[in-house]
């Protein structure tokens, strides 16, 4: 059993997927010989924009989103150039041609998924579907779009965690660009009757 909560993935031959209602997350690993630094160079787009690349002992991290479709993209690669590419969204067929370009345009070699890759990733996407539940909730408070209120949860944690933008104005930003009301994150007081 690879994914917990009855989460199992679909597994293809170069990828691999969990589905939790209309939430996917897809999952690539192979090697990736040029630096993340230019992965944002050749792959930028105006529908996809990447942070600056976070380095930690043993692996870089670069974080990715796309705004047409809302993909967020986290590319990790270790001090071997094995990688990998998650990515996180609502429409999994438009997820996976911008994973295919990203795979083309940096020359990342893709190989066949292993479990312990795909048991990671299983774990997190457990965690991952509280988000979409709270996205769920709130478009429902909201009279609102699905799929814009659960980019602008996504996008605010890629401003906080990888922009290292301050929560207020990382909300702000996610409202405005997603086209939500102002108050769409502030807790609603309730009535006393």
């Amino acid at each position: 059993m690879i994914g917990v909560m009855g989460t199992e993935p679909i597994i293809k031959k170069d990828y691999f997927y969990f589905q939790y209602r209309n939430q996917y997350v897809r999952g690539v690993l192979g090697r990736l010989e040029s630096p993340l630094e230019e992965i944002d160079d050749v792959c930028k787009t105006e529908q996809l924009e990447f942070a600056p690349v976070k380095v930690e002992a043993q692996r870089d991290f670069l974080a990715g989103f796309c705004f047409s479709p809302i993909i967020d993209i986290t590319i990790d690669k270790c001090r071997n150039n094995e990688a990998s590419i998650v990515a996180y969204s609502l429409d999994n067929d438009r997820s996976a041609k911008v994973i295919d370009y990203i795979i083309k345009k940096a020359g990342f070699e893709v190989q066949e998924p292993e479990l312990e890759f795909m048991a990671t990733v299983g774990h997190e996407f457990d965690i991952e579907k509280h988000s979409y539940d709270l996205a769920e909730q709130i478009s429902g408070y909201l009279n609102g779009e699905l799929e814009k209120v659960w980019g602008a949860i996504r996008y605010i944690n890629f401003l906080q965690l990888y922009r290292r933008c301050p929560q207020e104005e990382s909300m702000q930003t996610a409202i405005k660009k997603f086209e939500l009301p102002e108050d769409a994150f502030k807790r609603k007081k309730k009535k006393k009757i």
